[in-house]
C-alpha cells in the first residue's frame, strides 16, 4: 500500500482497485477544491455528464433519503472503483440514518445502472430518457 495505515484519519477509508491498487477515499473538504476541478478537467465530457473519483452524496435529514452520483476519472475506470465508492457511500447513508438514497441517471448510462442493479437497487421510476434507481442502503452497509 502506498500510505501508512497508522496515518489514516478516523473518515479515511482505503479502497483496492481489481488489479490491486491502493486508493483512499475520505470526506472532501473546502481545501479539495482545486484537485476537484483539476480531476474534472482531466476527464471526458462523456464521463463529466454520465458522473460515474469523487462521490457525491446529498441527504436530507427530514424525510432521511439521499441522492447519490460519482465520477470516476478516465484513466481510472474500470479497475472497480465505481463499485467501491457506491458501496462506501451506501456505508456512509446506513450511518447517517438514511433509509433510502436515489441515483438520477440516464437510460443509456449502462455503467451506473448495470453497478446500481447489481447492488441490489430497483428502478423506482423511468421518464423519458431518465431512469431512477434505489439501491438498498442497509445491505451495502454489512
Amino acid at each position: 500500500m502506498s500510505y501508512a495505515l497508522a496515518a489514516l484519519r478516523p473518515d479515511d477509508h482505503p479502497l483496492l482497485t481489481l488489479d490491486g491498487r491502493a486508493t483512499l477515499t475520505r470526506p472532501a473538504t473546502t481545501a479539495d477544491r482545486t484537485a476537484v476541478n483539476a480531476m474534472h478537467a482531466r476527464c471526458s465530457a462523456e464521463s463529466r455528464h454520465r458522473r460515474i473519483a469523487a462521490t457525491h452524496l446529498l441527504h436530507t435529514p427530514a424525510d432521511r433519503t439521499g441522492e447519490l452520483a460519482i465520477l470516476v476519472e478516465d484513466a481510472s475506470q474500470n479497475l472497480g472503483l465505481g463499485r467501491n465508492l457506491v458501496r462506501r457511500a451506501l456505508h456512509e447513508a446506513h450511518r447517517l440514518g438514511m433509509a433510502s438514497v436515489h441515483v438520477l441517471t440516464e437510460r443509456d448510462n449502462h455503467r451506473m445502472l448495470s453497478l446500481c442493479r447489481s447492488l441490489g437497487a430497483r428502478v423506482r421510476d423511468a421518464e423519458g430518457c431518465t431512469v431512477y434507481l434505489t439501491p438498498t442502503v442497509a445491505e451495502a452497509s454489512s
